[in-house]
């Protein structure tokens, strides 16, 4: 096989040096050319060839981005966007929200490219006919007439030559224009899809679900059904001629043929409505080792209407081959029976004929499906499309010098009742709030109170029901939640504004982040993970805040912003940042830390939903209410800083940091690799590796199962066995759950919904279908092959030239196939990863008026796919001509012999050469081409099949211990180095402690200083570069992950909660009685919340928990944990986002639930962990000091006791 590619090789590229020049050089410059050339270079994809070229000469080389072209303009996103919107809103003006319909859109969209396709249909239906039908009785009747004229057989070689160059440029041409049409339109969609997100009123689970669907499977769907339209419209075309021509020959008979063609393809038919009937083509992505059952399930029952898709689906496939010999025999026998007498023309042309519509009609029983499929696709788009869409807040305040204003607001929070049961009734919050331009409002409340809610108002996100809303200004706003997306820090930083080196230096000192700079690799350019994986909370907080600055608007919207930062750095964003960088702003800031307030201009004090209390500091204390009330309980955790006096305040030493260097951060580190969090997709190069095709067999079964499914094949019952083959492949693919947590960081979200959906629909669609395709063709060629050499052993001389030249055709064009499907796998990631970030940061996205930028991110993105698909249909196409043309050839040569050897042999004999002549290569195409096009496919097995293969959390133990382990609690770390990557520098650095039982361990310290990292240690979320953590003298590492993991309990600093009941939440197992599960609810104070709401324990809790404040999300994973009852509990900034009363309460339940047990409480508020036995500092990933808080707070030089005084909050002034 090498031989004959450097064979290949020797013969394309030893010419002259110009022609070496053209294919070395860069000739892929610029836009595909499609558009440009000439016509016969359209005809003939000649434009495609010096790729064709390159590629299969640089076969062993990955093939990248920049070697090929940029989309050209008329195929772009942004183009044909501007070209659907026009449409979409005139139909909707036409027909209304409840008549309006995609498919209409669709047809309006493409309906000049589709009167010319039908025009090349009639075209091509006709050459077809002329080669086949036509030409066999022609030449048949001439060998059995006395006509010898030689010019009379030049012109029927002349005739045939004609007829095989129509049929296949126009076919070819025909391919590509369809493909061209539902790329464009394609583009179309994807474009207005997401103009019309950035335009949506609210996100929730369901419509982000939707979003990925439409941009991962329907739009594809949508191209695709535009691709075989062609097969769809050509059938009243082929029906018709062929009928005519069938009635020429034999009249009324040709009914019969007609009829019992007819009554196949019915039968086909039908069973393709049953396929889509049942067809069920939703994807899953894995969370986690608990819900792998659940998956696994899931994906089971996914399946059942697979397999029995696949069953209807290839029994219907079995109908076609067998259908034109079963119409002829049935129209023969009844036509000789009549009387008839039957002539070789006759017979051969009728048989001719049936197979000229066979071969019009094999697709579309597949285009049938695909259509019915897309519509499905089109009422998704539909419904997308018509969600109620974002209205900012108007400008026309009423009382000049105000910013904001709401008067006699209602807002209400709208639930999703159609696809969400269960949901939550529709919460309302009355406001009256106002600030006047460059004042600084406070918000303070218990938690659920609706303080997040009425930023969400501020920014338009709740329904207005009655009232006057107003926000006269440019807005910024920093969720509770920092939305961080997959880019530098700087990127993040700036999100789209312009770069202001003096500015954007003061924001980094602003937002205290220059000493973050120094402990990241590679500074401010150091790639972040998406949703912020490689930042602490208070880091991605600060990173939030920065962009809000350095966005220089008018309005400053941040909610809890100092929630999860420690106290010496909240009053730095405190004092220099909100208080002097931003000082002649108007700023709204939600806090629980309410020693900051009295630093307000105003204050306004929410309690269920209301305003409880509006003024200033004073006057709201000498009100004695709510906000007494809040202060008092606030106050009274504080009472350790009275003990070692007021008046002293300790700043963070941080060493000089120039101006001038904060920027030379990011060139610290000249290997490339520092700063680089998320892997590069990549692809393989070459042909597609034998262990992708072993993985597909494996999932069948095995070997012998693979084997015996062929036989099946060759009996003709094989459609009833091989359709559950992928089933077994999928449960394998789970393994990514049990990847290590560095998998996750170094793949975006996007590649992996990317891999679970297309690819995997590519599996259990596509490639069962082309299989099915290649396995009927091989068996029809092998059956012709021994029938032509049996009647017409000669012809076999000429199968040598014929398969040699298929043979290089397909081997030269094999590895441009692959590499550009598999250029357009990889491609794909990037638009996924796209949408769904834009779908998690709407909210951000609109507040910073970044719309724009993020429709060109999507448009280049669509654009960069739409390349790859282009490439790869048009190197199909480029190698179909190419042989169809080799077997036309071979066609007319045989035609010249036949001719040539009238009275040479029979007349019948000639005839049935011809056709089997024509049948074989035909068949020799079909199956060069089918074999190329299930090779590419296969990228996709090879994608997942990497999955399949992934180095999983290495078990370095499976020490059995006592099942009531850990009895005791007690944790020891000994010398311990970890690193979440090995080219990163270490986070945790020669930790060494040593906690007894049921001790109660306060972890502090400065963002960023390794405090969660030590939990990670821990949980063995990654493994030890160096040293040892025991568990009551066990060494974690001696254990399994499950077991260790199964015995631990933690509250992580951003929490946790999935679609579902409340019960599933709290139990999936269902371990646990409902009277259990009540009781940790009213221990975590939420038993009344939920009984207020009128529920059960089946109480629906959205994706993420959205229908909960992140305080009240908190409390639930608390009730998790005490329900779990382990006796190793670790709280992760659990409370970071809760008030001080439900922050106490909280404490107290720890102390109660969690007397017999040891707890780790990693915090930022101090007075959370004065309770606790232990105190550990840490800063920079080691400890600085560990001891009684008692002994710390009485030692000046302790750095506990500097943190504690730091917490009396003065201005720098002071």
């Amino acid at each position: 096989m090498e031989y004959f590619r450097r064979l290949i090789d020797w013969v394309i590229y030893n010419r002259n040096s110009e022609k070496r020049k053209l294919l070395d050089g860069e000739q892929t410059n610029g836009p595909i050319p499609i558009n440009d050339v000439g016509f016969l270079s359209y005809m003939s994809i000649g434009w495609l060839t010096p790729l064709v070229l390159k590629l299969f000469k640089d076969r062993r080389n990955e093939i990248r981005e920049n070697d090929v072209w940029a989309c050209s303009e008329l195929e772009s996103c942004a183009v044909n966007t501007e070209r659907v919107e026009p449409l979409w809103i005139d139909e909707l003006q036409t027909y209304g929200r409840d008549k309006c319909s995609v498919f209409r859109l669709w047809l309006k969209f493409i309906w000049s490219r589709l009167l010319l396709v039908v025009i090349g249909i009639c075209f091509n239906a006709a050459v077809t006919f002329l080669v086949t039908g036509y030409i066999t009785d022609i030449i048949t009747q001439y060998l059995e007439g006395p006509e010898t004229s030689a010019s009379y057989v030049v012109g029927l070689v002349i005739l045939s030559l004609v007829g095989h160059t129509l049929r296949c440029f126009s076919y070819t041409s025909l391919r590509v224009y369809g493909t061209q049409t539902g790329l464009r339109f394609r583009s179309a969609i994807l474009g207005m899809t997401y103009k019309k997100l950035m335009k949506l009123k609210s996100m929730n689970g369901r419509i982000a679900s939707e979003v990925i669907t439409i941009f991962g499977s329907d739009a594809y769907r949508v191209f695709i059904n535009t691709q075989v339209l062609v097969y769809l419209l050509s059938i009243p075309v082929f029906l018709l001629i062929g009928t005519a021509y069938v009635y020429y020959l034999i009249g009324l008979w040709c009914f019969v043929a007609f009829a019992t063609f007819l009554f196949f393809y019915t039968i086909q038919i039908r069973k393709m409505s049953e396929v889509l009937a049942s067809m069920k083509l939703l994807k899953m992505y894995a969370w986690e080792e608990s819900f792998e059952n659940s998956i696994r399930g899931i994906r089971e029952t996914e399946t059942r209407p697979m397999l029995q898709s696949s069953i209807l689906n290839l029994i219907s496939n079995a109908i076609m081959p067998i259908t034109p010999s079963l119409a002829t025999v049935a129209t023969i026998a009844m036509y000789v029976n009549a009387g008839n007498k039957l002539t070789a023309s006759t017979g051969f042309s009728i048989v001719a004929t049936l197979g000229f519509l066979r071969g019009g009609l094999f697709y579309v029983p597949y285009a049938a499906r695909i259509l019915g499929e897309t519509i499905i696709s089109f009422k998704r788009i539909k419904r997308f499309m018509l969600e109620e869409e974002f209205k900012p807040p108007g400008r026309n305040i009423e009382r000049p010098g105000n910013a904001i204003e709401l008067c006699e607001t209602v807002f209400m929070w709208e639930s999703d009742n159609n696809n969400e049961p269960h949901n939550l009734e529709s919460k309302g919050m009355c406001i009256y709030f106002v600030s006047q331009y460059g004042k600084h409002i406070g918000v303070c409340g218990t938690v659920g109170c609706g303080k997040s809610s009425l930023m969400q108002a501020m920014i338009g996100r709740m329904a207005l029901i009655t009232g006057h809303l107003a926000v006269d200004g440019t807005v910024a706003y920093a969720a509770q939640q920092a939305w961080i997306f997959n880019g530098s820090l700087m990127e993040n930083i700036l999100f789209g504004n312009p770069y202001k080196q003096d500015w954007y230096i003061k924001v980094l000192d602003a937002c205290n982040l220059e000493p973050d700079l120094r402990q990241l690799p590679n500074g401010d350019a150091t790639e972040i993970g998406d949703k912020g994986i490689n930042l602490s909370g208070g880091q991605k907080q600060r990173v939030s805040l920065a962009r809000a600055v350095y966005s220089q608007s008018d309005i400053y919207l941040l909610d809890d912003p100092l929630s999860a930062v420690d106290v010496h750095v909240g009053q730095h964003l405190f004092h220099k940042c909100i208080d002097k960088v931003l000082k002649d702003k108007t700023v709204v800031l939600v806090t629980h830390q309410l020693q900051y307030l009295k630093q307000c201009d105003d204050i306004y004090v929410m309690d269920d939903g209301k305003i409880a209390q509006h003024g200033t500091h004073e006057s709201l204390l000498a009100d004695n209410g709510h906000y007494t009330k809040l202060m008092e309980q606030f106050n009274s955790k504080m009472d350790y800083t009275s003990v070692i006096g007021i008046g002293f305040l300790f700043l963070v030493a941080c060493p000089p940091f120039p101006s001038n260097n904060i920027l030379a951060f990011a060139r610290l580190y000249n290997h490339h690799f520092w700063g680089i969090l998320t892997i590069g997709e990549t692809s393989k190069a070459g042909e597609i590796s034998m262990e992708a095709y072993m993985s597909y067999v494996r999932a069948a079964g095995g070997k012998i199962v693979a084997v015996g499914v062929f036989l099946l094949y060759v009996c003709s019952i094989s459609s009833v066995t091989f359709s559950d083959w992928w089933l077994g492949l999928w449960i394998e693919q789970t393994v990514v759950i049990s990847a290590p947590l560095q998998f996750f960081d170094a793949n975006p979200p996007g590649r992996l919904l990317n891999r679970f959906s297309r690819d995997v629909e590519d599996a259990d669609v596509y490639i069962p279908h082309m299989m099915d395709n290649l396995l009927q063709v091989l068996l029809l060629l092998a059956a012709s092959l021994v029938t032509t050499a049996y009647n017409f052993p000669l012809f076999l001389i000429a199968v040598v030239p014929i398969g040699c030249y298929f043979f290089v055709i397909k081997t030269l064009a094999s590895i441009p196939i692959i590499n550009s499907k598999r250029l357009e796998n990889v491609l794909r990631s990037p638009l996924i990863s796209h949408v769904t970030t834009s779908c998690s940061g709407l909210n951000t996205i609109v507040s910073y008026a970044q719309e724009n930028n993020f429709i060109k991110g999507c448009q280049q993105y669509t654009d960069m796919t739409t390349v790859g698909m282009l490439l790869f249909d048009s190197s199909m196409r480029w190698m179909g001509l190419r042989l169809d043309i080799g077997g036309s050839v071979i066609a007319i040569i045989t035609t010249i012999v036949v001719l040539s050897t009238k009275d040479v042999i029979s007349p019948v004999l000639a005839a049935l050469s011809l056709t089997m002549c024509i049948n074989v290569t035909s068949l020799i195409q079909f199956f060069s081409r089918t074999i190329n096009e299930v090779e590419a496919r296969f990228s996709a097995i090879e994608r997942l099949n990497e999955y399949e293969n992934l180095e999983i959390e290495k078990e370095t133990g499976s020490l059995q211990v006592n099942e009531k382990w850990p009895s005791e609690g007690r944790i020891m770390f000994s010398n311990v180095e970890m690193k979440y990557r090995i080219d990163m520098d270490p986070v945790l650095k020669n930790i060494s402690f040593d906690i007894l039982s049921k001790q109660k361990v306060g972890i502090v310290g400065r963002t960023g200083a390794g405090k969660s990292s030590l939990a990670a240690a821990l949980f063995r979320l990654t493994d030890l570069s160096e040293g040892h953590v025991f568990i009551d003298d066990v060494e974690i590492g001696s254990v399994s992950r499950k077991l260790l993991r199964s015995n631990l309990s933690s509250i992580p600093q951003d929490p946790v909660l999935f679609a579902g009941s409340l019960r599933y939440n709290l139990d999936p197992f269902n371990h646990y009685s409902d009277d259990k599960i009540w009781a940790a609810l009213e221990q975590v104070h939420m038993k009344e919340k939920i009984k207020l709401l009128d529920q059960t324990l089946d109480l629906y809790i959205a994706e993420n928990g959205e229908n909960f404040s992140v305080g009240e999300r908190q409390l639930i994973c608390l009730a998790r944990a005490i329900l779990r009852e382990n006796k190793i509990l670790v709280l992760d900034e659990a409370t970071a986002s809760i008030d001080t009363a439900t922050d106490a309460m909280i404490q107290e339940t720890v102390r109660d639930s969690f007397s017999d047990c040891t707890v780790l409480t990693i915090a930022h508020r101090l007075h959370t962990v004065l309770h606790c036995d232990v105190i550990l500092v840490m800063d920079a990933g080691r400890v600085l000091e560990m001891g009684n808080p008692q002994d710390l707070l009485q030692s000046p030089c302790s750095h506990f006791n500097k943190m504690i005084r730091a917490q009396t909050v003065l201005s720098p002034d002071a």
